[in-house]
């Protein structure tokens, strides 16, 4: 009897170590900035569930045809190009002229409508116009980002820019097949996949220790050190899923986009979700590791990180991402 009885504690124990393994570990108690979030997430309502639908390289675009823009700091200048307002000021914005690009096109998926289609085409040639000539899309204005103690001077850039741009670029010659999307998109890509070091998009996990050496990210906001922001990753790899899928014989990049999301992207972002994870809610990235401070947390970005997970769900067919969105949204339900 004695014996079973030890059986019996040592079956015990390893049930609840195993238990304890498959639930996400937090350094720190972020139980209040949870409970604020969600509170937050459902005061203003916040959505995912209209974005879930099968990705697809030429369709509407993570249903940015139902994005309302906030027209309050947009306006257009002489061409009808959007431009955003910081700090006082008009300034052309690469992530803004995407979107309002894709939701165009989107429109035009759904409904064939030809002026839609027009006004694709005009902010996708904005692009290809903004782009330099060594791929960047790059922020011509000064901006700060408080939490991670950065203030960028005129110049700077983003994977997420990059992305999006190669996400109008496949589209665009799809509609036109003009070689010149091909062309810019190319430049674009191998811009976006320069290391961070030479002056590129692309870093490595070092910063969450040692052992993530081997896996690379694309990061929305370079920083020292670096934070991972997750939504804007997400997008960039969105771009080489697109440019991967282009269906055209000639090399424009297609197999170096194919090489950074199947063998780079999505195994790296596997190996962190769950550090994204604090219990209840998510981190719009991971500054709070890499800089030693409180998550920063954006309530919004919740629904968006709960979308985005059911995007790589369909075109990976890995459950991982589908178990990440069901437990995400399981949030905030």
């Amino acid at each position: 009897m004695k014996e079973f009885y030890k059986t019996a504690v040592v079956l015990t124990i390893a049930a609840v170590m195993l238990f304890s393994m498959a639930i996400p570990s937090y350094a720190a108690d972020y139980s209040a900035l949870v409970k604020k979030s969600v509170a937050t997430y459902k005061k203003n309502n916040y959505q995912y569930a209209h974005k879930l639908a099968p990705y697809t390289p030429q369709g509407d675009y993570f249903n940015l045809s139902q994005k309302v823009f906030q027209m309050s700091r947009i306006k257009m200048d002489a061409q009808g190009i959007p431009m955003v307002k910081y700090y006082d000021k008009y300034q052309y914005n690469p992530v803004t002229i995407a979107q309002m690009a894709l939701s165009e096109h989107g429109k035009y998926v759904r409904t064939k409508n030809e002026a839609n289609k027009a006004r694709f085409l005009k902010y996708a040639n904005a692009l290809v116009l903004y782009q330099k000539p060594d791929g960047s899309l790059r922020y011509d204005f000064y901006y700060e980002i408080k939490h991670l103690r950065v203030k960028y001077q005129p110049g700077w850039y983003s994977a997420m820019a990059q992305g999006q741009a190669l996400s109008v670029y496949s589209r665009a010659y799809h509609l036109t097949k003009d070689v010149k999307y091909l062309e810019t998109g190319k430049k674009c890509l191998a811009f976006m996949t320069r290391a961070k070091s030479r002056g590129g998009t692309y870093t490595n996990l070092r910063a969450l220790g040692k052992s993530y050496n081997e896996y690379g990210f694309f990061e929305e906001y370079i920083s020292n050190p670096d934070n991972y922001t997750l939504n804007g990753f997400v997008y960039a790899m969105f771009g080489l899923y697109d440019w991967m899928k282009l269906g055209v014989k000639a090399d424009y990049g297609q197999k170096t986009a194919q090489y950074y999301l199947q063998q780079k992207g999505l195994i790296a972002i596997k190996k962190i979700l769950p550090k994204y994870d604090i219990g209840g809610f998510t981190s719009y990235d991971l500054s709070h590791l890499t800089m030693k401070q409180q998550p920063h947390v954006v309530p919004m970005y919740h629904a968006i990180h709960i979308f985005q997970m059911h995007a790589l769900y369909t075109i990976s067919n890995d459950k991982t991402y589908l178990t990440y969105y069901r437990r995400w949204a399981g949030y905030v339900k």
